[in-house]
């Protein structure tokens, strides 16, 4: 008996088992688990197959699916979810053990017919016995992939002699998983040489000079899965710019952060490579731009982690600026290894 429609649930005695719904398929005897005499049991073989392929090399499935595909309970479930013996017990006594299709009559099985049968009860087997594990690998915090959203707020001070302060506040939340960041950071920068070279203002002054320095102070509050920590953050910023042509815009900042986590003192440096094109579409100006930030963390010595960022930026007039952008967030050492971030920035510019 297969149901087409059957949900994960633990029972009263702390066990996983299937829970039923709608009507039931009858696929009498399609597929029975006895086996064929001088063959391994088609389950055993199977649950074999399972495990040779979570565990063979370069393949990064979590430990917990693993956990899964041995765990017996779920093996009992898969099992039950496929073969009802209690009721289709006559028919396979009729029909004899390994029959496939054989709804009009008994007819005696080929040892090709034979083969076929173990190998199709072997690969459903399989089938089933994956995707009823498949919600214990998609939840792995290695290698599993999550969803958040990063409102923020910014406000860019002009001061005389080339000085900037920048003041911004924001916040990461967790779409569908418990991880939430606020932040607030201060920072103050200089801007050298002027880019004189004929092209559409920017409304951002660090984007009109060819290289900028900046240092400030930023806070971190992280809630994940019930833990909270705090984060204190001197940050060194050096970005320098490129005008190939009048429209297009490269830069590469070079960013270092001396960071204590609850007192735990670490260093990253950071590398973003960006590039942004001025567009005047019907009036309207908009900035479409794309980078890529690696980080190196200075605690492992290693690069570990990668963002990929794509996004438009809509200035009015020379008052605000907002800017939406979509981000891949790829980290070999965190938990989850990768983010899909969609944020919106609200940038505010005084002069």
């Amino acid at each position: 008996m297969l149901h087409p429609l059957a949900q994960m649930v633990v029972n009263k005695q702390g066990a996983l088992q299937w829970d039923l719904n709608r009507n039931p398929l009858r696929l009498s005897d399609l597929i029975d688990w006895r086996g064929t005499t001088g063959v391994t049991e088609p389950w055993h073989a199977t649950f074999e197959l399972s495990l040779a392929v979570v565990r063979s090399p370069g393949n990064k499935v979590s430990k917990r699916l693993v956990d899964c595909l041995t765990n017996r309970d779920i093996r009992a479930s898969v099992r039950g979810l496929v073969v009802d013996r209690a009721r289709d017990s006559h028919v396979g006594a009729t029909q004899g053990p390994g029959s496939i299709g054989n709804l009009g009559g008994h007819k005696k099985e080929s040892p090709l017919m034979t083969t076929s049968s173990t190998l199709l009860r072997m690969a459903f087997g399989l089938s089933l016995l994956m995707i009823s594990c498949t919600g214990a690998a998609g939840q792995s915090p290695i290698a599993g992939t999550e969803t958040k959203v990063l409102p923020e707020a910014s406000t860019h001070i002009e001061l005389p002699s080339h000085l900037r302060v920048l003041a911004f506040s924001g916040l990461e939340q967790g779409v569908g998983y418990p991880y939430q960041q606020w932040y607030a950071a201060g920072a103050i920068g200089y801007q050298f040489k002027p880019i004189l070279r004929p092209h559409p203002k920017n409304i951002d002054p660090d984007k009109e000079h060819y290289f900028l320095f900046g240092g400030g102070y930023e806070f971190l509050r992280t809630a994940e899965s019930g833990k909270v920590t705090h984060e204190d953050r001197i940050t060194i910023d050096i970005t320098p710019s490129f005008r190939p042509t009048a429209k297009l815009l490269i830069r590469d900042r070079n960013w270092t952060e001396f960071r204590w986590i609850d007192g735990t003192y670490s260093t990253t440096y950071r590398n973003l490579l960006s590039v942004e094109s001025d567009l005047l579409v019907h009036r309207p100006r908009l900035s479409p731009y794309g980078s890529v930030e690696a980080f190196y963390d200075g605690l492992r010595h290693s690069w570990d982690q990668e963002w990929y960022t794509a996004g438009i930026q809509w200035p009015y007039k020379r008052v605000f600026m907002l800017d939406t952008y979509y981000r891949r967030e790829h980290c070999l050492t965190c938990s989850p290894e990768n983010w899909n971030a969609g944020g919106v920035t609200l940038n505010f510019f005084l002069r």
